[in-house]
C-alpha cells in the first residue's frame, strides 16, 4: 500500500495495458548511492489485486547494480512485506508484491480476565488465539470470533479420552484451549458426587444410600434415583437378626409393628425404636417409672415406640369408674358380706366388676367412731350411736341426726312461773 499523497502523479507510460497506475513515488530512500542521492524513480500499478512496484533507473552510470536493487527490499518492507517474485524489465527492476499479511490477534486482544488497559479482553468463557490472523492489516472488535473462540468443554476431552476409572468428566469444566488436549485431565476429570447430595426424594419405603456415588459429577433426580434410593428392610429382619438369637433378653420387643420397616438396609440395633413397641402394662404398670393418675387405670394398648414416654399417656391411661358410680357392680352398690362401698375409691377400668371387690369393698365402720370426739357431728347434730356406715368413709348424712329444737316440743316443757322462760332456739338431746 502506498503513503497517501506520495508522489501525486502517474507517468504517462504503462509496464503493460492490463495494469492502471495507482501512485507514483519518489525514489528518494529506497535505492540510493553511498552519498544517499536518489538515482531513480517508483512507480505503483495495480492489477488483479496485487500491487507492483517500477524502479526507473534513471542514471546507469552511477553504478547501480541488480544486487544494488535486491539489497533494497528491506527498506522497500517499510512499505509492503513480502515479496513474491522478481520480474526484469528494460532499463529497469520490477518488484512484485502480495497483499499486505494481516494483523495478529495478540495486537488487539489481549486474555479473558487480564483488564488490559491497552487491549481489548477477550470475553470469559474464550481463549485468545495471539497467533491467529485478523480479517485484514489492523484487527477490531469484528476479529473477536476469530480470535476469542470459546473454550472447548470438557465433553470433548471425555470423547476423546476418558477420564480413569473411579472418574467422571467435570460437566461444567472447559479446557484450556478452543480443544482438548491431555494436559487438561485435571481440570476436565473429576470424582462423582456423592448421593447424600442427591436432590430427590426417596419414597417411603427407601433411603438415600449415602455410601454410593451417582454417575455424574452432579447428582441427577431422575437418573441417579437407582442408586441412591434403596429399599428399606422389614421389621422381621429385625426380629430374625437381633431379637431371635438374643437368648439372654437384653433386646426387648414387646410388639413388632407388622408394616414397620427399618431406618436402612441392612437393619440395625438402633431399628429397635421403629420396629418394636412396649406394651402400656409394661410402661405404665405397678412397677413402672410412668404411672397413670389416681382417677386413671391402664388399659391394653401400645405405646408409640420400643419404651413408653410420658407423652403416650392419652394411648395407655383411661378415666377409671368410682367404686360409687350409679353404674357400678351393675347399679347395685352393694359389697358382699358386712363389707361396704370405698367411695374414695377407683375401679381398675371404664366400668367396675366383681373382679374390684378387693379394691371398693371395705369393713364398715360404725359411725359413733368414725364421729366420735371433734370435730364430731356439726352443732344441733348428734351421732346415730349403734349404726353401721353403708360407705366408707362415714359422712355426715349417713351418721348425723338432727335433734328437735325446744321450740318444736314447746308443749312438752311447762317451764315455772317464777321469771324462768322457754328457749326456743335450743335442742333437745334427741329426735
Amino acid at each position: 500500500r502506498t503513503p497517501d499523497g506520495a508522489g501525486g502523479r502517474c507517468p504517462d507510460a504503462r509496464p503493460a495495458s492490463a495494469m492502471r497506475c495507482v501512485a507514483w513515488i519518489p525514489y528518494a530512500g529506497v535505492v540510493a548511492q553511498a552519498d544517499d542521492t536518489a538515482v531513480g524513480e517508483v512507480e505503483a500499478w495495480e492489477s488483479a489485486g496485487s500491487l507492483f512496484l517500477t524502479f526507473t533507473i534513471a542514471d546507469q552510470s552511477a553504478g547501480l547494480t541488480s544486487v544494488d536493487v535486491l539489497k533494497s527490499e528491506e527498506m522497500l518492507g517499510a512499505m509492503k512485506e513480502g515479496v513474491s517474485e522478481w520480474a526484469a524489465g528494460t532499463g529497469a527492476r520490477i518488484l512484485r508484491y502480495a497483499d499486505p499479511p494481516p494483523a495478529k490477534c495478540s495486537t488487539f486482544f489481549a486474555d479473558a480476565g487480564s483488564n488490559s488497559s491497552t487491549l481489548t479482553d477477550c470475553p470469559d468463557g474464550t481463549v485468545l488465539l495471539p497467533d491467529a490472523d485478523c480479517a485484514d492489516v489492523a484487527c477490531g472488535v469484528s476479529d473477536q470470533a476469530a480470535c476469542c473462540p470459546a473454550r472447548a468443554s470438557c465433553a470433548e476431552f471425555h470423547d476423546a479420552t476418558p477420564c480413569s476409572t473411579g472418574l467422571v468428566v467435570a460437566s461444567k469444566a472447559f479446557c484450556a484451549g478452543d480443544t482438548c488436549v491431555a494436559s487438561d485431565r485435571s481440570k476436565c476429570c473429576t470424582y462423582p458426587e456423592s448421593c447424600s447430595l442427591y436432590p430427590g426424594d426417596c419414597g417411603d419405603d427407601e433411603f438415600t444410600n449415602t455410601t454410593a456415588v451417582c454417575a455424574g459429577d452432579e447428582c441427577n433426580a431422575i437418573q441417579d434415583k437407582a442408586v441412591c434410593c434403596r429399599p428399606r428392610d422389614s421389621c422381621q429382619k429385625y426380629v430374625d437378626d437381633f431379637i431371635t438369637p438374643d437368648v439372654n433378653g437384653s433386646i426387648t420387643c414387646d410388639h413388632m409393628v407388622p408394616t414397620a420397616l427399618c431406618f436402612k438396609s441392612p437393619c440395625v440395633k438402633g431399628d429397635r425404636e421403629a420396629c418394636c413397641q412396649q406394651s402400656c402394662t409394661e410402661g405404665f404398670g405397678n412397677a413402672a417409672v410412668l404411672q397413670c393418675s389416681a382417677e386413671q387405670f391402664v388399659v391394653e394398648n401400645f405405646c408409640a415406640g420400643a419404651d413408653c414416654k410420658a407423652s403416650d399417656d392419652t394411648t395407655c391411661c383411661k378415666q377409671a369408674m368410682a367404686c360409687d358410680h350409679a353404674d357400678a357392680f351393675g347399679g347395685a352398690l352393694a359389697c358382699p358380706g358386712a363389707t361396704v362401698v370405698l367411695s374414695t375409691a377407683k375401679c381398675n377400668g371404664a366400668t367396675c366388676s366383681d373382679a374390684d371387690n378387693s379394691t371398693c369393698c371395705v369393713a364398715a365402720g360404725l359411725c359413733e367412731e368414725a364421729f366420735a370426739g371433734d370435730p364430731g357431728c356439726p352443732a344441733e347434730y348428734d351421732v346415730k350411736s349403734g349404726t353401721s356406715c353403708p360407705e366408707m368413709p362415714c359422712t355426715e348424712e349417713a351418721c348425723c341426726f338432727l335433734r328437735q329444737s325446744c321450740g318444736d316440743a314447746a308443749s312438752l316443757f311447762d317451764c315455772p312461773a317464777d321469771g324462768k322462760i322457754l328457749y326456743r332456739e335450743n335442742n333437745c338431746a334427741g329426735a
